[in-house]
C-alpha cells in the first residue's frame, strides 16, 4: 500500500525533473494533482503557501482503503487459518495391510450401551419402559446385569426422571432393589433426578422445566444456558451414563418437527462424544395401525431419532400366538396372567452389534415402605426367561452341546451311534430329563433334522443328522 510521503516525491520528481513513472497517471492543472498508481492507489494534492500537501479528501479516502486494505489481510488470514489441516494426521487413516483399528467400544451394556453412543427405548404407553430404564441404571452401579445383556463396565449413572416428582423416583429406586434383592450401597453412585429436584439444582423459576431447544418464533436452537447446566451436573456426578426419561420433556414450548428432534438428537450424540458418556433416551412410540408388533418406525419422530441413535430398543407385550405357545411349553408353569405382564425388549436397528438381539423382562406390582410409615405398591420388574427354556434346558449344558452338534455327527436315530440322546446323557451326567431337553429344543428351534450322507459310512443312504435349527439362543 502505497503512503502518501511516497507519492509526494513522486510528484516532486515529475514536477522539478520532470520524471514520470510509467505506473502512474498524473492529472490535473498547476494548483491541484490527481495522481492514480498501482493497486488502485488514489491521492490528491494542492500548492499551499508551503508547498504541495494532500488534500483533506485524499487523507480520508486513503485512510479508509488503508483501512478496507487491512481487514481484508486480516480476513484473508482466518479463513487461511480455517481452511487449514493437519497434514500429518492423514497416516494414521491410510488402510495397509496388517494394520489393525486402534480401539474397540468402550461397552457399558453389552450390544446396546457404550460411552460416546446414543441408544434408544422407545415403546407406547403401558410398556413399563421407565421402570426398564431404573432396572438398567441400578445394574449398571452395581456391575452386575439385573435385565438384558450383561454389564461390561460398572459406572456412576445419573437418572432424569423427568414426567415424575423426587417422591416418585425415589420409590421406583426403592422398589427395584427390593425386588431384585439387591442390599448395601451400590459399587457405583446412582443419582435419581425427579422432575422438581431439577428445579432446584438449576435454580429454575416455579413451574420452569428442563426445555433444552430455544425458540423465539422463528429459529429453533440448542438452549446454550441449559446445555452447560445439564454438561456441568453430569461432570459433578461423575457419570458414566445419563438416562433422559422420557426426552419429550426437554421439547419444553417448543413445536416438536422433523428439524428440531434432529437438532436435539444430533446435540445429545455430540454431548456424548464430547464429556465420553454414553447416553440413553427413553421416548414414546404411537401405536401402530395395524395389529402387527412395534417397529422402530413408529417411534415418534422416529426417523431422526433412529437415524441418530446407534441402537434403538423397542419394547412390546408377548403376542397371543407366542402366549398360547409358551403356556402350551414342555414343563410350563406360567398361568397366562403371568405372561400378560411380561415384555419384551427388541434391538431393532444398532451399530454396536446384532439386530434381534431380544431380552424379556416381567412387571409387577412391589410393596413399598415410605419413612413416613405408608406404604405404596410400586412398579418394578425383573429379568424373565420363557418358559421351555428356564424349565427344561440348561444353558450352560447349550454350551457344551452345540459344537458337538456342529463337528460331529449325531443321529436322530434313537437306535444309531453316536445319537442326541446318549451324547445328552454323556453330557448332563443324568441330571436331566432327556428327552423332554429334546422336545424342548427342537419346539425352540434350537435344533433340527436334516437328511445326509455319514461321511463314516460306506453306503450311499442319507440318514438323519442332528443340526443348529434357525433359531439358537444365541440368535
Amino acid at each position: 500500500m502505497f503512503l502518501a510521503e511516497e507519492a509526494l516525491k513522486i510528484l516532486i520528481d515529475a514536477i522539478e525533473n520532470d520524471l514520470y513513472p510509467d505506473d502512474w497517471e498524473l492529472t490535473g492543472d498547476e494548483s491541484r494533482i490527481t495522481m492514480h498508481g498501482p493497486n488502485d492507489a488514489v491521492f490528491e494534492f494542492e500548492f499551499t503557501d508551503h508547498g504541495w500537501a494532500e488534500t483533506i479528501a485524499s487523507e480520508v479516502q486513503n485512510a479508509e482503503a488503508a483501512g478496507k486494505a487491512r481487514k481484508e489481510e486480516q480476513r484473508k488470514k482466518i479463513e487461511a487459518e480455517r481452511a487449514a489441516i493437519d497434514i500429518t494426521q492423514l497416516k494414521q487413516t491410510l488402510i495397509q495391510e496388517g494394520k489393525k483399528p486402534a480401539r474397540g467400544l468402550s461397552r457399558i451394556l453389552g450390544e446396546i450401551c457404550a460411552r460416546g453412543k446414543v441408544t434408544v427405548i422407545a415403546s407406547h404407553g403401558g410398556m413399563s419402559k421407565s421402570t426398564l430404564a431404573h432396572t438398567l441404571a441400578a445394574g449398571i452401579t452395581i456391575d452386575r446385569a439385573l435385565i438384558g445383556p450383561d454389564v461390561v463396565e460398572g459406572c456412576p449413572c445419573l437418572f432424569l426422571g423427568l414426567e415424575d416428582d423426587q417422591d416418585f423416583n425415589d420409590r421406583t429406586a426403592y422398589a427395584i432393589r427390593k425386588a431384585n434383592q439387591i442390599y448395601g450401597n451400590p459399587k457405583h453412585d446412582l443419582h435419581v433426578i425427579g422432575a422438581d429436584m431439577l428445579s432446584r439444582i438449576f435454580h429454575f423459576n416455579t413451574g420452569q422445566g428442563l426445555q433444552y431447544l430455544w425458540n423465539n418464533g422463528k429459529d429453533i436452537a440448542v438452549d446454550p444456558i441449559i446445555r452447560a447446566k445439564l454438561s456441568s451436573l453430569i461432570q459433578q456426578t461423575n457419570a458414566g451414563v445419563v438416562i433422559v426419561d422420557p426426552i419429550a420433556v426437554l421439547y419444553g414450548g417448543t413445536q416438536m418437527t422433523n428439524e428440531a428432534m434432529n437438532l436435539l438428537i444430533r446435540d445429545f450424540a455430540a454431548l456424548a462424544v464430547e464429556l465420553n458418556i454414553a447416553i440413553i433416551l427413553i421416548s414414546h412410540a404411537r401405536k401402530p395401525n395395524s395389529k402387527g408388533p412395534i417397529t422402530q418406525h413408529d417411534v415418534k419422530h422416529g426417523g431422526e431419532l433412529v437415524d441418530a441413535s446407534r441402537c434403538t430398543i423397542i419394547i412390546d407385550k408377548l403376542s397371543e400366538k407366542i402366549k398360547t405357545q409358551w403356556e402350551n411349553a414342555v414343563d410350563s408353569t406360567e398361568p397366562r396372567r403371568e405372561l400378560d405382564s411380561v415384555r419384551m425388549a427388541t434391538v431393532m436397528k444398532t451399530n454396536m452389534g446384532q439386530e434381534g438381539y431380544r431380552f424379556y423382562y416381567t412387571v409387577f406390582g412391589q410393596s413399598v415402605e415410605c419413612a413416613d410409615g405408608k406404604t405404596e405398591t410400586v412398579g418394578a420388574c425383573k429379568a424373565w426367561t420363557p418358559p421351555d427354556l428356564i424349565r427344561v434346558v440348561d444353558l450352560t449344558l447349550w454350551h457344551f452341546l452345540r459344537p458337538r452338534i456342529e463337528q460331529e455327527f449325531i443321529k436322530a436315530a434313537p437306535q444309531a451311534k453316536p445319537n442326541l440322546k446318549t451324547v445328552i446323557e454323556d453330557l448332563s451326567n443324568g441330571t436331566h430329563d432327556v428327552k423332554a431337553v429334546i422336545k424342548a429344543m427342537e419346539k425352540a428351534g434350537w435344533i433340527a433334522v436334516e437328511l445326509q450322507r455319514d461321511p463314516a459310512a460306506n453306503g450311499r443312504d442319507r440318514v438323519k443328522r442332528i443340526v443348529i435349527g434357525p433359531t439358537p439362543p444365541e440368535e
